[in-house]
């Protein structure tokens, strides 16, 4: 599933317009990017937690060239599943990821 996707769905279950859902679509995310890049936490209560974790510097090995080379410290943003969606995806049956 991807946003065009989420869009339609919304729009279908809804008598909103593809264009006003992906209008708040849109809003939600860039609020989420504008909390993450001042370093706030996004939570979802029963969702999950969006926040930034420090990544620390590290030495790795350039697989072509076979040198090492330093990978900068850096912050990544991260997702941390809440309960409600660990309970929900937990109880999926079946060979789902093979």
């Amino acid at each position: 599933m991807n946003k065009k996707d989420i869009i339609d769905t919304i729009s279908h279950k809804t008598a909103l317009s593809r264009g006003q859902i992906r209008q708040v679509v849109e809003e939600v995310l860039d609020e989420i990017t504008l909390r993450l890049s001042r370093g706030e936490k996004c939570q979802f209560t029963g969702f999950g937690t969006f926040q930034i974790k420090k990544r620390a510097a590290r030495k790795v090995i350039h697989p072509s060239t076979r040198e090492r080379i330093t990978v900068s410290a850096r912050n990544i943003p991260v997702f941390i599943p809440g309960r409600k969606l660990l309970e929900s995806v937990s109880s999926l049956e079946g060979d789902f990821f093979d």
